[in-house]
């Protein structure tokens, strides 16, 4: 690299922004499966990704908010960092977040977001540590940068694309917008529902629970996906025309646009799911494609645009940063200890580079959309089980599962009625004629691997006793057909990846456990209600 102008870093996180709804993105299979990539259209942010570094292969480290969040300002995947669960555990004794590494050099160090005071990020995950002034609009939090004389780093968070998909532009410019009625006004008359009672994000999301109530009685997946894929790819076009225009002029008017480092990414993705039980496009828990891949883009004064295909991950942004400012020998991560590489070391081989995600659910998220506002949050008889874990090389990746596979993307009319048999009869049989039904084709229990509440790792959680599938990506791209591996086994491609799933878990922590008060989880709980993971 040249010179290196820029000390400001700006951060801007589009949460569930999927990798291939930016204009610029070369792979839209997800979208031409479903005929519309015609429909997308994000000119403005694919203005910044034209004249960025843009890397095309960039994973997420989890597909919920916190953990991945986690990920980014550290350096580490969730093993290392501790932060596994949402609202449950975070960051792990000894880790250093990007903040507090750039406020000890002298940064001012803002974040931005639309939750108000109790967060999904700061409510004790400790991912935002070494950040010193916080903001729920970015013009407001740019006017105050404008008037810093010394380098910045500013963290912009918003929720505009996560579902119901873009709740807050359609709150604050578009109550009266023809298209957002036409949107609504199909997707009520295919379903049978009512349209939303009013602009608020519980309103919005209220319908979108109808919405996909009705999709699963009257549809099967293949036109569910595309109906609420749809839905979605137009929440992602409004959050172009309007919200994203306001972001970079409010950045250019504070000077942390064209003269300061901006990165621009996704925390996760949104998923086809295949079965649906909560919503045909949804992003936990699932470890697909769709949400494992993540848009990340970075620019600066003096870096040339370029548009390159290398494996990376989300991990690797904030050494990056760091590099970039002169700093790469400044440590992050855990007691120096990072899972993470410079973006702009090109030497840097990617092909041979693994990089792993996972995700965590409670039992109750079997009881998704229970009135129980809390069973997310405070019941501890509910013990956090791992879920999924995955390794991704190239186009070879390998499914962990502890909790119950979610890999077919488009389950068979034949299938989904079986499922909704088997939920049914669990339901209605005692315990012996389960254990009977357990034994019938297609029904048998996958096996959980225990559970870890406490202390400083998860060895004791045996990585062999739950089944792990295979997935070549260039041969099934939409993760339909995946190989069942052996335990332990070693089938010629998947067999190293299996080896390195298992010291990825047996090395991994947890982070002390956060102890949310009553007044946190009822703000908390209102939280999760409007973003669809409550009742």
């Amino acid at each position: 690299m040249s010179e290196r102008h820029a000390q400001s870093v700006v951060l801007v996180s589009i949460d569930t922004l999927r990798y291939d709804c930016v204009g610029a993105c070369p792979d839209k299979l997800h979208l031409a499966a479903c005929g519309l990539e015609s429909e997308l259209h994000t000119p403005n942010l694919d203005a910044f990704f034209d004249e960025a570094v843009y890397f095309t292969g960039c994973l997420t480290s989890a597909p919920n908010t916190t953990t991945a969040h986690a990920s980014l300002m550290t350096g580490l995947y969730p093993a290392h960092h501790g932060a596994r669960a949402q609202f449950k555990w975070g960051l792990a004794e000894g880790v250093t977040t990007l903040a507090q590494v750039l406020k000890a050099r002298g940064y001012t160090t803002v974040a931005v977001q639309e939750e108000g005071e109790v967060t999904v990020l700061r409510t004790g995950s400790g991912v935002l540590d070494g950040f010193d002034h916080f903001f729920d609009d970015e013009a407001e939090a740019c006017r105050y940068c404008r008037d810093i004389p010394g380098p910045v780093l500013l963290f912009l968070h918003t929720f505009d694309v996560h579902a119901p998909y873009c709740w807050s532009y359609l709150e604050r410019v578009c109550r009266q917008s023809a298209a957002r009625q036409a949107a609504e006004a199909q997707v009520a008359e295919q379903l049978h529902v009512s349209p939303p009672a009013g602009d608020s994000m519980g309103e919005q999301m209220a319908f979108r629970r109808r919405a996909s109530r009705s999709a699963r009685r009257l549809l099967d997946g293949r036109a569910a996906a595309r109906l609420f894929l749809r839905w979605y790819v137009r929440g992602v076009n409004w959050f172009d025309a309007v919200r994203w225009p306001g972001i970079v002029g409010a950045l250019r008017d504070a000077g942390l646009y064209d003269d300061a480092l901006v990165a621009v990414f996704a925390d996760h993705g949104e998923a086809l799911l295949p079965d649906f039980r909560g919503a045909p496009l949804d992003h936990v828990p699932s470890l697909l494609e769709d949400v494992l891949r993540i848009p990340l883009a970075v620019r600066a004064p003096d870096l040339k645009a370029a548009r390159t295909d290398r494996q990376v991950s989300i991990v690797d942004l904030a050494p990056t940063v760091l590099d970039y400012l002169g700093l790469e020998d400044t440590r992050i991560g855990r007691d120096g200890r990072t899972d993470c590489r410079s973006l702009l070391d090109a030497q840097v081989p990617s092909d041979q580079a693994v990089h792993f995600a996972e995700v965590w659910s409670r039992a109750a998220d079997r009881r998704r959309g229970s009135p129980e506002d809390h069973h997310f949050l405070g019941d501890e008889s509910l013990p956090w089980r791992p879920y999924q874990v995955c390794a991704r090389a190239g186009a070879h990746k390998v499914f962990w599962h502890p909790g119950p596979p979610r890999l077919e993307r488009f389950t068979p009319a034949a299938r989904l009625a079986m499922f909704r048999l088997k939920r049914w009869l669990r339901q209605v049989l005692p315990g012996r004629a389960l254990r009977l039904l357990a034994k019938l084709p297609g029904t048998a229990p996958t096996g959980r691997a225990g559970t870890r509440e406490a202390g400083s790792t998860t060895a004791d959680v045996n990585w062999r006793d739950a089944p792990s599938f295979g997935v070549d990506l260039l041969e099934d791209p939409f993760e339909q057909k995946p190989v069942l591996l052996a335990k332990g086994g070693k089938e010629g491609t998947y067999g190293p990846l299996l080896d390195r799933i298992r010291a990825y878990w047996e090395g991994g922590v947890i982070g002390p456990q956060i102890d949310l008060q009553r007044g946190d989880l009822d703000t908390v709980a209102r939280r999760l209600r409007h973003l669809g993971y409550l009742e």
